[in-house]
């Protein structure tokens, strides 16, 4: 089986609403050429491809690139960490409310993957327990830090023993502040840094937290799910 851990997603209600004038999602849709380009306030611009965030288009995606399954995360894109902790936990709740709406439409194709407001510990928690308790998600994407705080910090470590009494598998995606990156090493690195060197994962032993490679070959996707396919 060729399963991709690494599909990112962006609500199509998302999509609406940023679509509405005077939208308070600060995010908007910009037009160029015959492409749709997101545009946040913060400053992250990119073409909103239809396989972000309509079905048919991700299937036939997953089709020609041969993947039989995929884990299904938000976009990083859509962690804002940036924003209020009320739009943040809004937009958290929106997307895991679409994943899972996805993955009971068509559990033989698609496995959630939570997001969470990490600028705020205790609405991070309770979206964490309720993605787990009532969404049956059984793992959370976050980002490589928080605008600059790093998850050594230990305004974090209630979060990570939260993730440890919950059996939740932790994925750390690169995050960049303000911008996306020229080049990617940076982030890719600090992400990978980040399960290893917290001193709250030393505290936390039976975590599982997991770098992203940042590849997206089905061999090795296929070969994380083989390892770790109880987390998901």
């Amino acid at each position: 089986m060729n399963f991709d851990m690494h599909s990112h997603f962006i609500a199509q209600e998302f999509v609406e609403a940023i679509s509405k004038p005077g939208s308070a999602w600060q995010a908007k849709l910009v037009e160029k050429g015959e492409e749709s380009w997101m545009v946040h306030d913060q400053g992250y611009t990119y073409p909103l491809s239809p396989g972000f965030y309509d079905t048919a288009a991700r299937l036939a995606d997953m089709a020609r690139m041969k993947l039989d399954m995929a884990v299904v995360s938000v976009s990083p894109t859509l962690f804002y960490y940036w924003a209020e902790p009320k739009l943040a936990l809004d937009v958290a709740r929106m997307t895991n409310d679409a994943i899972y709406r996805l993955t009971k439409e068509r559990p033989d194709k698609f496995v959630g993957m939570g997001t969470l407001p990490m600028q705020n510990v205790e609405a991070a928690i309770t979206e964490l327990r309720r993605s787990v308790r009532d969404l049956g998600f059984k793992s959370i994407l976050i980002g490589s830090n928080v605008e600059g705080d790093q998850f050594d910090d230990p305004q974090f470590l209630r979060f990570f023993k939260e993730c440890e009494a919950l059996d939740v598998f932790i994925f750390f995606h690169p995050s960049c502040r303000k911008s996306l990156p020229v080049s990617w090493s940076g982030p890719i690195r600090r992400a990978r840094s980040a399960p290893r060197a917290s001193g709250n994962r030393r505290c936390c032993p039976r975590l599982q937290p997991l770098s992203t490679p940042f590849r997206m070959q089905s061999g090795f996707a296929s070969g994380i799910y083989r390892q770790r396919r109880k987390r998901f």
